[in-house]
């Protein structure tokens, strides 16, 4: 599925109890969202992280990347 702004802005707010991740730049949410097949994580950024080139190479390696215990990267906005 792909999100649109409008689905982003449903996931508003994202609750600490959808925590399945954090680092020093982000967090990672589980969501269930319509038309997926089961649950999803979805990444935000802080809004301090302004490395786009660093988010552009990590969603590259996550997309080649194939492992079960590993979720399948949908997309990047």
């Amino acid at each position: 599925p792909v999100l649109t702004s409008e689905d982003l802005q449903k996931l508003e707010p994202l609750s600490d109890f959808q925590i399945i991740g954090k680092g020093a730049f982000s967090r990672v949410y589980r969501l269930e969202i319509a038309g997926a097949e089961g649950p999803v994580a979805f990444k935000r950024f802080n809004e301090s992280f302004v490395n786009v080139q660093q988010m552009k190479n990590e969603a590259e390696v996550i997309f080649k990347l194939r492992h079960p215990n590993v979720v399948r990267l949908l997309g990047v906005c």
